[in-house]
């Protein structure tokens, strides 16, 4: 069993409905993640959020201070929980994220999140550090490679995804019910 860790990559109100960048497919993605989250909260597992920052003088996007840049109330960061501040789409690009990984030995990381460049980028430089990956596919918007999974990730429902982790008996999961979700 490889230690492992849930990654919430870019579920920020820009990608919402009356964001500049609305994804479709947005809400449903975040209501699964968060059924995710909750499941890795309940059970103290790390969990972390990638939230992305443009501080250029002439950014539109995800701008510090603005509305759009906080993390949408479906998948909600609580203070105290890890956090990093990506400037890029790759997630890793914030250097917090991998320390973060590595200084609690994660083998292996699940990824779901907003943005196909943003999942695309962050999952491949997982996989570079050596980090299995496994994305939830209805637990993301924005990422249409998922369903050919030609760049060779596990790609799971968040039911599928939940069922592995109790299976696997992590951190008292094993008499964990897998919600039915909508």
């Amino acid at each position: 069993m490889k230690p492992t860790a849930l990654l919430l990559v870019c579920f920020q109100n820009e990608h919402f409905p009356g964001g500049k960048l609305a994804l479709p497919g947005a809400e449903e993605a975040a209501q699964r993640a968060g059924v995710l989250l909750q499941c890795f909260r309940d059970h103290h597992q790390l969990h972390i959020h990638a939230q992305r920052e443009d501080r250029q003088k002439t950014a539109s996007l995800f701008v510090p201070g603005t509305e759009g840049i906080r993390i949408n109330d479906q998948v909600p960061h609580y203070e105290g929980e890890p956090i990093v501040y990506p400037t890029r789409e790759n997630a890793f690009s914030d250097p917090a994220l991998n320390n973060i990984l590595t200084s609690r030995s994660i083998g292996r990381l699940i990824i779901c999140g907003l943005g196909e460049q943003a999942l695309a980028q962050t999952s491949l430089a997982a996989r570079t550090l050596g980090l299995e990956v496994l994305l939830c596919r209805d637990a993301i918007a924005g990422f249409p490679l998922l369903e050919k999974d030609d760049l060779g990730f596990l790609a799971k429902t968040v039911e599928a995804t939940m069922a592995l982790l109790a299976g696997e008996q992590i951190s008292g999961l094993r008499n964990f019910q897998t919600p039915k979700l909508q």
